[in-house]
């Protein structure tokens, strides 16, 4: 379901236990409130209680891209391909948007993320040097990897559906 305002607080602890910088409520809020901000987040009914944010994820279209931001799982559900899915479907909305490729940048440290990214066909195209040294207290000064999923055109896509 689409990520509104009232989710943040609900995903905060997943956005901590993910990130070793993870984001303020601020920027999530500055974000959402874009005109080209989206995200999704996937709950879990428990039981007929209050739902439980289990992953969600945060992109931007661009002029004709899509630039992810974020994309965490809760760590009980890790492994379980709900980022894959979460993908997946980022993958049709910008499909459906006339997007022509997907970016995200991505820990260089992070193997697990990488090899997804890459199963889900991402290329590593480039590398932003101590991206990851914005001031915090977990600096750790490691690039990152620019990746990159072309995607199918809209029309290839409307043809065979």
């Amino acid at each position: 379901m689409p990520l509104t305002e009232k989710d943040v607080d609900r995903i905060f602890d997943i956005e901590q236990d993910s990130f070793l910088q993870p984001w303020p409520r601020s920027l999530f809020l500055e974000e959402l409130a874009s005109e080209y901000g989206w995200g999704y987040v996937v709950n879990r009914n428990n039981n007929g209680k209050k739902e439980q944010p289990i992953a969600f994820i945060l992109f931007r279209f661009l002029t004709k891209g899509m630039h992810i931001f974020k994309i965490a799982v809760a760590k009980a559900w890790r492994r379980h391909k709900i980022a894959s899915w979460l993908l997946e479907k980022c993958f049709e909305i910008a499909v459906e948007n006339h997007m022509l490729k997907v970016f995200l940048e991505v820990r260089y440290s992070n193997n697990s993320a990488i090899i997804l990214y890459a199963r889900l066909g991402f290329q590593i195209v480039g590398r932003k040097p101590n991206y990851y040294s914005e001031p915090s207290y977990r600096l750790t000064g490691e690039d990152a990897l620019i990746m990159m999923k072309t995607l199918r055109r809209y029309n290839e896509c409307k043809i065979r559906d």
